[in-house]
Order: C-alpha cells, then structure tokens, then sequence
C-alpha cells in the first residue's frame, strides 16, 4: 500500500456541534479500525488535522475525505498528498 499524508484545514468551525463530531467520529473510525488512518493529530491550536494514510491510490483517500462529514458541512478542507514513509515506527 501507498502512504499519504492528509492536512485538514479548519474553516468554518461554527458548523460543528456534537451531532456532526459524533458523525465524523464514526466515519473516520471505520479507516482507523481497517488499519488505513495509521496517525491522526491535532494542531495544537485546533485550527485542523494531520492524519497519516495507507492505501492503495490517492483518488481512494481523496474520495473517502470528500465524503468525511466535516468536508461535507463545510467545516473542514484536506489536502491530500503521497509520501514515502523511510522511517517510523507503526
């Protein structure tokens, strides 16, 4: 599998409430239990996300964070790009 490091953008933070987080939660969950989402951090600020991906093309994460529910509410914009992990320790 390809690795990929995904940066989240906050941009409309007054659009999360609990039901959206919990729906988020839930959603991303998924890819953490199937081993894909292999880190996950937030800014120390709380303005995003920096997630760390396994799979097997860019278009799939692409696909799974246009439909992740804080990109749907428009909360929340990813950049999505492929690295070459050399080194950790997962």
């Amino acid at each position: 599998m390809k690795q990929f490091l995904v940066t989240g953008v906050l941009i409309a933070p007054e659009k999360i409430n609990d039901e959206l987080l919990q729906t988020h939660m839930a959603y991303t969950q998924q890819w953490m239990d199937a081993g894909r989402i292999v880190m996950s951090a937030l800014y120390a600020d709380m303005t995003g996300v920096v997630n760390i991906v396994f799979a097997d093309t860019q278009e799939e994460v692409e696909a799974f964070y246009a439909n992740e529910p804080f990109h749907r509410a428009g909360a929340q914009d990813y950049v999505v790009r492929e690295i070459n992990i050399h080194y950790g320790r997962f």
